[in-house]
């Protein structure tokens, strides 16, 4: 999700920002037609997402591996284990590649991980400034966190692609909408 505030962008370069503002508008407009078409088509789009996942993650082990061996030290063991979660983001892209329905569901046991860490992380913070005002919305949220994660962990496996493929297209529009908005502060100013 993109966080932009007015004191970001006073540190932005407004000829810069002027320049690209087309280029950001078309970026926007096609973030928020996949955001569409995943919210619209979740099945095909999770095999898609999954895809896109296995890409990256091919790519980060690629890369991985270059960065440790053009800048390496003389150092043995950090250049095996380097080169040991290069070979792990290898394989675990090739699987998200030739499975994508399998990679779909790995993305949601992860997603469940991440709201039940976030939520467990939000119940302790509320806990420890459970005296300060407005600190029930961390209660609220921790809970809705781990909720979140308990749905995930208890979905069926068509109901874990609808909702990775609903997050993200949630996550894609959102988005969209405050790029857009973004370039149209520069266009004002």
């Amino acid at each position: 999700m993109l966080n932009v505030d007015k004191k970001t962008i006073i540190n932005f370069d407004s000829n810069m920002l002027n320049k690209h503002k087309t280029t950001i508008r078309l970026i926007s407009i096609l973030m928020f037609i996949a955001g569409v078409l995943c919210l619209s088509f979740p099945f095909v789009s999770g095999d898609i997402i999954s895809i896109i996942v296995g890409i990256l993650l091919i790519c980060a082990g690629l890369a991985l591996m270059v960065g440790l061996f053009t800048h390496r030290q003389h150092n043995f063991w950090p250049v095996v284990g380097g080169f040991l979660v290069a070979i792990a983001y290898l394989l675990i892209g090739y699987f998200f590649l030739r499975a994508p329905e399998v990679g779909i569901f790995a993305i949601a046991a992860f997603l469940a991980g991440l709201f039940c860490v976030g939520g467990i992380i939000r119940l302790m913070g509320w806990y420890r400034f459970r005296h300060v005002k407005g600190s029930w919305l961390q209660l609220i949220i921790g809970i809705l966190d781990i909720l979140i994660a308990w749905l995930f962990l208890g979905a069926t496996p068509l109901m874990s692609v609808t909702m990775v493929s609903t997050l993200v297209g949630i996550e894609l529009v959102i988005s969209a909408v405050s790029l857009f908005s973004f370039s149209q502060l520069f266009a004002k100013s």
